[in-house]
């Protein structure tokens, strides 16, 4: 049957001797001196003089302050943490012990300390440190390493990642390689091992701010309004990239990736219009650096549903050239006029040249470019 101990002290075999007053912990349910981070259950009563011997512990729940044995100089109302040996020490590590009542002038001084119960909790002061699992996987502090601005932080141990997921999935095995840089996952309810956004890898080069792992898209917006869509393509090896501009420069946008040509797609929706505006300045169109590379302005034919070239912008041999509808089958109209497509080749076999004047000038009135007589 389990027994309670309401003295606050409690005796064990001890596995080595022990000083009097040294911190110790238990091991295979033997005592033994407790390391520097190393948690203990309180500290020996008496000197233990040989393994095997009997010792007596005052438990850290007792109430009170209690006896420990300095490794260095301590001042009184310091901060104390545990020192190898089964000692305490001024200088900070994750395994805060208590306050200094009385100060402690060399090594194994003993001294009165308040311990605080909860391990590694500090209640107040800066650099105070609550650390989770072993070897310091995580550790929360407010830090004063930056003398003009206190901050609180997160540090990661080992793994690199900290997750945030529903109550429900706090055990799950994310299965996941430990990351190189500190990574932060948000979790899906639904599905939150598979399903996740990412953030940070910052290798000193380059971040990924998101990634969307088990999703297909990512919305970025104002007050729960959409304003950016991000959508994926399986496999992809092309994206876009986004450049700022310093003074007297442009931003750019442009398409970038595995390919060697990648090419830009912007689209208007349904009925809506694509409008490139420029308030004061020029629209500049440019085509590559290869020769015969083309402009082509198309418009969308609704009865042959599909796309057909108007206008051509070329450079042939350093020559611009400029097309209006590339093809016989194209119409074209100005001023107003219907648009039609390219007449009939103009010839007249009698030499009458007021008729074939007269034929052409119908064409003329036909395309808009003078006014019907």
């Amino acid at each position: 049957m389990s027994e309670i101990n309401e003295t606050g002290k409690k005796a064990w075999v001890a596995s080595e001797a022990i000083t009097q007053f040294l911190r110790v912990t238990l091991s295979s349910g033997e005592l033994a001196i407790a390391g520097a981070n190393e948690l203990d259950i309180g500290e020996v009563m008496e000197p233990v003089l040989a393994a095997d011997d009997i010792g007596t512990v005052r438990m850290i729940s007792t109430p009170g302050t209690h006896k420990m044995v300095c490794s260095a100089a301590v001042d009184a109302e310091a901060r104390v943490y545990g020192a190898a040996g089964g000692k305490i020490s001024a200088t900070p590590n994750d395994n805060l012990i208590g306050i200094a009542i009385n100060a402690g002038t060399a090594n194994n001084d003993v001294i009165e300390v308040l311990r605080f119960t909860g391990g590694s909790v500090a209640g107040y002061g800066d650099d105070a440190y609550l650390a989770f699992g072993a070897d310091d996987d995580v550790q929360l502090l407010w830090s004063d390493a930056d003398a003009s601005n206190h901050a609180f932080v997160v540090a990661l141990g080992a793994s690199q990642a900290m997750h945030i997921t529903d109550v429900a999935a706090k055990a799950s095995d994310w299965a996941l390689d430990a990351d190189t840089h500190p990574t932060l996952y948000l979790h899906s309810n639904t599905t939150p091992i598979t399903d996740y956004l990412k953030i940070g890898v910052h290798d000193g080069s380059g971040a990924w701010a998101a990634d969307m792992v088990g999703g297909a898209a990512i919305y970025l917006g104002f007050d729960g309004l959409e304003c950016l869509e991000l959508a994926e393509t399986a496999t992809a090896v092309n994206h876009l990239k986004v450049t700022n501009a310093a003074t007297g420069n442009d931003p750019a946008i442009d398409a970038v990736g595995g390919d060697t040509d990648v090419g830009l797609t912007i689209a208007a929706k349904g009925a809506g219009d694509l409008a490139l505006t420029a308030a004061a300045g020029d629209i500049t169109l440019s085509c590559g650096i290869v020769a015969a590379d083309t402009i082509l302005l198309r418009a969308y034919d609704i009865d042959a549903t599909a796309y057909k070239n108007m206008v051509a912008i070329a450079s042939h041999a350093t020559v611009p050239t400029i097309q209006i509808c590339p093809t016989a089958a194209e119409q074209l109209g100005f001023h107003g006029a219907t648009p039609v497509v390219q007449a009939n080749h103009i010839a007249d076999a009698s030499g009458d040249d007021a008729t074939a004047v007269n034929a052409i000038l119908v064409v003329l009135e036909n395309l808009g470019l003078v006014a019907s007589s």
